[in-house]
C-alpha cells in the first residue's frame, strides 16, 4: 500500500503522537537493546498471567535488525490513521489503536499456544497488530476510497474495502501454512488477523449512536451531512462530505 496524504489543516496529533513514540522507542531499543526482553510480548507469558504490561509495550517497539519494520508500519500509520482520527476524533481514536493492539496480542498469543506450542516462548514485537484495526476500519469508513497496491511488478488500483479483504486473507492464508507446517514464518499473521476482526467490531460499536439516532426516514447518508452542517470538526470539505459512501 503505497500512497501519499493530502496535507490538511486537521492535525492528527494521536496519529503524530504515536509515531513519534514509535521513533523513540526504536532509538532506545538501539541504545539498550535489553529493553526488549523487558517490553517484547511472549505468548506463553501472557496467557500464564504474566508481563502483562507487554499487551501494550510491545506495539511500540519495532524490529532493531529490520528498519523497514518501523518504516513501512509508520508509514501505514500515517496514511490511514489521518482519516480515521479525524472520523473517530483523538480520544476514541486511541482507544481504538490501543483495544485493536492489546486484542491482536491476545488473538496471536492463543493461536501460538494453541496451534505452534513449541513456539510460545518467542518474542512478538510491533505495532501491525493495532494498524490492521486501522485497516478494518478504513476499509468500512472509506470504502470507496482508491488505494494503489503493489504486487510485484504491478501496481493495482482498488477500493479500500476489497485492499483490506484481499490483504487480511493473504494473512489468513499464512496462518493456514503455518498450522501445516508446524513453521512459525517470522511474522504475527495471527496478530494483524486479530487486530483486524477487532477493528471491525470496534468500528462498529464506534460509529452505532450516529446510526441510532438517525432519523428511521432518512438515509445515513443524508444524517451525516446533516451533522456536517452543524459543526462536526471531521468535515471540512464538501470532496469529505462526498467520501462518506460508507460500507454498511
Amino acid at each position: 500500500m503505497y500512497i501519499f496524504p493530502i496535507k490538511q489543516k486537521w492535525r492528527a496529533y494521536v496519529t503524530e503522537g504515536i509515531i513519534i513514540a514509535c521513533v523513540i522507542m526504536y532509538m532506545m531499543e538501539l541504545l539498550f537493546p535489553p529493553i526488549l526482553d523487558l517490553l517484547a510480548l511472549v505468548p506463553q507469558e501472557i496467557l500464564s498471567g504474566k508481563r502483562l504490561w507487554t499487551l501494550i509495550t510491545h506495539m511500540f517497539l519495532h524490529s532493531p535488525y529490520d528498519p523497514l519494520h518501523i518504516f513501512f508500519n509508520m508509514w501505514f500509520l500515517w496514511i490511514f490513521g489521518q482519516d480515521i482520527e479525524k472520523k473517530l476524533g483523538h480520544v476514541r481514536f486511541l482507544m481504538f489503536y490501543l483495544s485493536s493492539g492489546i486484542f491482536a496480542a491476545l488473538f496471536h498469543a492463543w493461536f501460538v499456544i494453541t496451534f505452534l506450542p513449541a513456539f510460545s516462548d518467542i518474542p512478538a514485537v510491533g505495532a501491525s497488530g493495532a494498524l490492521f484495526g486501522l485497516l478494518a476500519a478504513f476499509g468500512l469508513l472509506y470504502p470507496r476510497r482508491k488505494v494503489f497496491a503493489f504486487f510485484f511488478p504491478l501496481v493495482i488500483a482498488m477500493d479500500a474495502w476489497k485492499f483490506a479483504l484481499v490483504f487480511v486473507g493473504i494473512q489468513v492464508i499464512y496462518m493456514i501454512l503455518e498450522i501445516l507446517t508446524q513453521t512459525p514464518y517470522g511474522v504475527a499473521f495471527a496478530a494483524h488477523v486479530g487486530g483486524f476482526i477487532f477493528g471491525v467490531i470496534l468500528t462498529y460499536l464506534f460509529r452505532l449512536p450516529e446510526r441510532i439516532y438517525a432519523h428511521p426516514y432518512q438515509p445515513p447518508y443524508e444524517f451525516r451531512i446533516t451533522v456536517y452542517q452543524y459543526g462536526a470538526d471531521y468535515a471540512e470539505t464538501p470532496y469529505e462530505e462526498e467520501e462518506e459512501d460508507y460500507f454498511w
